[in-house]
């Protein structure tokens, strides 16, 4: 397991871990914190890792805590449960995100049911959420469908995004369709959107 800490600015801390089993001293008052994930997790690992969230950053850094970044790519044995915990993980009401990065390209065993999760969650951050970056690359389970349930959270007038990032690439049963609904999705947002980066590679 490795630790880093930005030491001149205090604000990240990036985790390359092989277990779910981290520890972070909480008299550090965080405010990004980014999780590199090894490719042998497990759903077990994940829920360890959601449940104990808490408990890791400590209860003072949730009121700080502006920015998660969660990088699961390549973890092929990760189901929709393990998305599903994160997803809870983020939902959490003491969380008041700014910045959001959910990485789960090449998962290849993730389905629609998870993705709603992930929507879910957003929905729930949508009050602070400022920044969003989604990569669901290689996932080939993906339906239109996940992309509809996405496009409503979006569109969402309680959401105001200035950056946004979407990376459905090699996404198989995905079709125009999905495009044409973030695309309308994202016409709500267009006035506050600084950034802004779709790649659906249909």
């Amino acid at each position: 397991m490795v630790l880093q800490l930005d030491a001149k600015f205090n604000q990240w801390f990036v985790f390359e871990a092989h277990d779910s089993k981290l520890k972070i001293s909480p008299s550090l008052k965080l405010k990004n914190v980014n999780f590199l994930l090894s490719f042998n997790l497990t759903d077990e690992n994940v829920k360890e890792l959601s449940e104990n969230i808490i408990g890791i950053l400590g209860k003072n850094n949730l009121f700080n805590l502006l920015g998660l970044d969660f990088s699961f790519n390549h973890c092929h044995e990760l189901t929709g449960k393990a998305l599903g915990d994160i997803a809870k993980a983020i939902s959490n009401q003491s969380l008041h995100l700014q910045h959001l990065n959910l990485n789960f390209s090449n998962c290849q065993q993730l389905t629609d049911k998870a993705l709603a999760d992930v929507t879910k969650a957003i929905s729930n951050q949508s009050l602070h959420l400022q920044h969003l970056s989604l990569d669901f690359a290689k996932c080939p389970r993906l339906t239109d469908q996940a992309l509809a349930d996405m496009a409503k959270a979006i569109s969402s007038q309680s959401l105001h995004l200035q950056h946004l990032s979407l990376d459905f690439d090699s996404c198989e049963q995905l079709t125009n369709q999905a495009l044409i609904g973030v695309a309308t999705a994202i016409s709500n947002q267009s006035l506050l959107l600084q950034y802004l980066y779709l790649n659906f590679g249909l």
